[in-house]
């Protein structure tokens, strides 16, 4: 279970998908009746066992809720589940159509997350490149067995230049434009809540991050609204809003 934090009852009443959240009520502002209810709220998180809670966004009580082991719940796994999507938004702000780009994958190792994206991509863009350290060879037979496509495998360090490359496991020793390290804090992601969710208030992608663990939400029913990322020696990179671009996605 996780912990929903949330600011008094002026924040509205949330719609959860029926999610079981443990939720807990502090006060605004920054007084000295706001920290004391925050640390009341985090110890009651840290009685039941709960190590991770969705946050008020841009909550200032963070770090007294993490000196109770509580800390808010991270992104990095929803990004990873789904990098189809934000691949799509990075093609479309580099003005790029899928059958017409070369995109790599890279990470030390075939992880679910990158097979699945790699099954969603590789019948829709016109080369993908696996840039990985282990299990390259295997995934790459799959696909051309199943889909026949032929996937070019590379050492991880060695990846080539792509369009877009995704990063499973950080940026570090890849080429120096167009890669969107999907663990990176320097990774923006805005997603199109879905309209079965109103949690007014909150750090929308920490509660998405949740509904996915929880199972309640499937990441590829998500599309991505706006992505802005820190390329190495350059200025932040945006894309713009949704293009109407129907998702990749499996079919």
């Amino acid at each position: 279970m996780f912990g929903y934090v949330f600011v008094g009852a002026a924040q509205g009443e949330p719609a959860l998908c029926g999610a079981p959240f443990c939720a807990v009520e502090v006060k605004a502002g920054g007084t000295l009746a706001a920290r004391r209810s925050a640390r009341q709220a985090a110890r009651r998180l840290a009685r039941r066992g709960i190590r991770e809670a969705v946050f008020p966004e841009g909550d200032l009580f963070v770090p007294l809720f993490a000196r109770c082991g509580v800390r808010p719940v991270p992104t990095a796994p929803l990004y990873r589940a789904t990098a189809g999507a934000i691949l799509r938004r990075a093609l479309a702000q580099r003005g790029a159509k899928p059958p017409e780009s070369t995109v790599a994958l890279a990470a030390a190792r075939v992880t679910a997350e990158l097979a699945q994206t790699a099954w969603q991509i590789a019948p829709r863009v016109r080369y993908l490149a696996l840039a990985v350290d282990g299990g390259g060879e295997a995934l790459a037979y799959e696909l051309r067995r199943e889909l026949g496509v032929a996937a070019r495998v590379y050492p991880r360090g060695a990846a080539p230049d792509a369009t877009i490359t995704l990063s499973f496991d950080g940026g570090a020793g890849l080429p120096r434009r167009g890669v969107v390290p999907l663990d990176s804090p320097a990774l923006g992601v805005e997603y199109v809540m879905p309209e079965e969710i109103r949690a007014p208030g909150c750090d929308e992608n920490g509660l998405l991050a949740a509904l996915v663990r929880l199972g309640t939400l499937q990441p590829e029913t998500l599309t991505v609204r706006r992505l802005w990322w820190e390329e190495q020696g350059s200025a932040a990179v945006r894309a713009g809003e949704s293009d109407g671009i129907p998702p990749l996605t499996s079919e």
